[in-house]
């Protein structure tokens, strides 16, 4: 296990689910930046993990430019109510359709990201990558919005990482203590038949 860095010097870079319900991880310790830090997870990520990444979802697709045709109907549809719940549902298939596995921090400044998943369609799956996602640059309406869910995911990351927030955990509810605020428990005497030595 790597050693233990502060969230302010967790600078992540990338992200991607694995097959087994787990999931690799590349950061940077700020005070260390020349060492890529890295882990591959097999332990099941906590729902909150993969609730972010399902946020990415709309600016997957909406990157992709497969919203377009959707959002136009939505627009020139607003009298005609059928047409309109059609467009609407059709959005939404599109969105479900996209699934995101990871997203990449790129940049110098880390102020995009790339997004790695796939499109279902009726005839199979298939994977793709984003365009570049600049969070400051704003054409297509998402750039803010990524950021947000880019500096909560990052969180996510830092607690799974360092605090071990794992899925199906019975006390993942429960605070995390650092290791610095545990008191050290001496251990039990023995007493009894614990206390015989063999001769």
């Amino acid at each position: 296990m790597n050693k233990k860095i502060d969230f302010k010097n967790f600078d992540l870079k990338k992200v991607k689910l694995n097959s087994k319900g787990g999931v690799y991880v590349e950061w940077y310790d700020l005070e260390n930046p020349n060492d890529l830090l890295t882990v591959n997870s097999e332990s099941l990520v906590h729902e909150d993990l993969i609730n972010k990444l399902n946020e990415l979802k709309y600016i997957f697709a909406k990157s992709l430019g497969i919203l377009d045709g959707w959002e136009f109907a939505r627009e020139h549809n607003r009298k005609n109510e059928e047409a309109l719940r059609k467009a609407i549902i059709g959005f939404e298939e599109q969105v479900s359709n996209c699934n995101v596995s990871g997203f990449v921090v790129v940049g110098n400044e880390s102020d995009s990201i790339k997004i790695t998943g796939s499109l279902a369609s009726e005839i199979g799956t298939v994977g793709l990558t984003s365009p570049l996602i600049k969070f400051e640059d704003d054409d297509l309406g998402i750039g803010i919005v990524t950021n947000e869910i880019v500096k909560d995911f990052v969180k996510e990351a830092y607690l799974f990482i360092y605090k071990q927030k794992r899925g199906a955990d019975l006390f993942s509810d429960l605070e995390v203590i650092d290791e610095e605020e545990m008191k050290v428990v001496p251990e039990p005497k023995r007493s009894g038949l614990n206390n015989l030595k063999a001769v």
